[in-house]
């Protein structure tokens, strides 16, 4: 079995539970977990995590803390810190095709993101991409909603403002970088309701990585980020972590099992033009 039949077999699995099909997602979980021997030590790591995740969904067993935070005290780049990277990375490679895809010679473009940092690289590609399939200028911005990761550096701030010096390097207008802080579910709901089409013809494509899963702590949190914008027509692109969703995302929470040095504001906003 090769790794993207085993990711195929984890999705199956979660829509098994969430079918209400206990039996057959039993079944996908043994073999699941047997065909897991047999690979690379990274992707060892990322499926057990994945498939712990299901079986909790599965039996109803929950983790004390579903908010994925950094270490205490920290200012390390958790995107390239190994122990962590095969969940980013997994969530950085679903996200990019769907995301250039919907963006295919779109000439307005706003990205949003709901994640716990920001991937320069990953934005970097994405860059280059757009502009080759583009025929002509493109303006660009980019909302990311995220909590406060530590007292001690920004490392999402830093990245944000490199991204706008390298979007200039690609021609691409960087019209607004924005930033609103979400340290909870109600934070994320917020932030939602802010958001706004600049016209009638920006294309929003909106990305999830390890953050959708605070929404199932809030009665009614999911029908009103899903729906209650239905009418800025949003692209959903990046359910990676709601795929296997409402289970796997649980995954993020039980891995990175992480503390902040401080809860920070559990509401607030944090502007930054462009």
């Amino acid at each position: 079995m090769d790794t993207s039949l085993l990711i195929n077999k984890l999705v199956e699995c979660a829509k098994e539970i969430e079918g209400g099909h206990l039996d057959d997602a039993d079944l996908l979980l043994e073999e699941i977990i047997a065909a897991n021997e047999s690979f690379s030590k990274p992707t060892k790591s990322l499926v057990k995590y994945y498939a712990e995740a299901l079986v909790r969904r599965l039996y109803r067993l929950y983790p004390r803390n579903l908010t994925p935070l950094i270490p205490s005290g920290t200012d390390r780049f958790p995107e390239t810190d190994y122990p962590f990277a095969p969940f980013y990375c997994f969530g950085d490679f679903t996200t990019l095709d769907p995301a250039r895809d919907a963006l295919k010679g779109k000439r307005r473009v706003h990205i949003i993101e709901f994640g716990i940092v920001v991937s320069f690289w990953r934005y970097c590609d994405l860059f280059r991409d757009i502009t080759t399939q583009s025929t002509g200028p493109i303006s660009f911005r980019l909302t990311f909603v995220g909590p406060i990761l530590s007292t001690v550096a920004d490392h999402t701030q830093n990245t944000l403002e490199r991204l706008h010096g390298e979007a200039e390097r690609f021609a691409i207008y960087f019209d607004q970088v924005r930033r609103l802080v979400a340290n909870s579910a109600a934070d994320i709901v917020d932030s939602v309701l802010k958001l706004t089409r600049a016209s009638e013809d920006e294309t929003i494509v909106v990305k999830w990585r390890f953050q959708f899963h605070k929404l199932l702590t809030l009665t009614g949190a999911i029908e009103k980020v899903f729906w209650e914008r239905a009418d800025q027509a949003c692209y959903s692109v990046a359910l990676v972590t709601a795929v296997a969703a409402v289970a796997a995302a649980q995954a993020a929470a039980e891995v990175v099992r992480l503390t902040c040095d401080r809860p920070g504001p559990t509401k607030g906003e944090e502007e930054h033009p462009g």
